[in-house]
């Protein structure tokens, strides 16, 4: 069942299914939640599907397909519509800025306050030697603090070589809004 994307923020979307059977297929009915939109009786099985700006929220597709034996079955999605555009909210709170690391702290726990409307999918620790276009990945989180409900910490396993690097956290909430912090400098004596 397509679309492949869970989210939509752009409208019309064409929902599709591959049907297979063993009797030929006479008809395919697609549904928004309880609303039928539309059916086709023959290949492709497809239809544009065409939401407003208005539509928010999850919404469950569902395609039904029907043979000449009269034998049914059923496929489902769960779709994001229009999601929020709001950024999420990240912080970076450990380490400090202009903090001393030193390869003996390794493995060094990072920790990021990110909250969202919507949810935060992943928090992301990138680092990079300060004057160096390319990051690289100290870890990531996906699940936040249980005691703390918009707290991740973050595992850095690894010290880099000696060098000040420049640190940011990224976090990415459930509906693909992506936001990051500016980088705070350390050092690795």
């Amino acid at each position: 069942l397509s679309p492949v994307d869970t989210v939509l923020k752009k409208s019309p979307v064409k929902i599709a299914v591959n049907v297979e059977a063993p009797s030929p297929t006479i008809k395919v009915e697609f549904f928004v939640g309880n609303e039928k939109i539309g059916e086709r009786a023959s290949a492709p099985w497809e239809i544009l599907y065409r939401f407003g700006a208005d539509l928010h929220g999850e919404r469950v597709v569902r395609v039904r397909a029907r043979t000449e034996e009269g034998k049914t079955n059923e496929v489902r999605k769960t779709l994001r519509i229009n999601p929020d555009t709001t950024l999420p909210a990240v912080e970076l709170l450990s380490p400090r800025n202009k903090a001393t690391l030193s390869p003996a702290e390794f493995p060094y726990r990072i920790t990021v306050k990110a909250s969202d409307p919507s949810g935060i999918a992943v928090v992301d620790a990138l680092y990079a030697l300060a004057g160096d276009p390319r990051q690289f990945r100290a870890g990531l989180a996906a699940t936040p603090r249980p005691d703390r409900p918009n707290r991740f910490e973050i595992t850095w396993e690894t010290s880099p070589a000696p060098g000040t690097y420049e640190l940011r956290a990224r976090a990415t909430d459930k509906t693909g809004n992506v936001a990051q912090t500016l980088p705070l400098t350390i050092l690795i004596p």
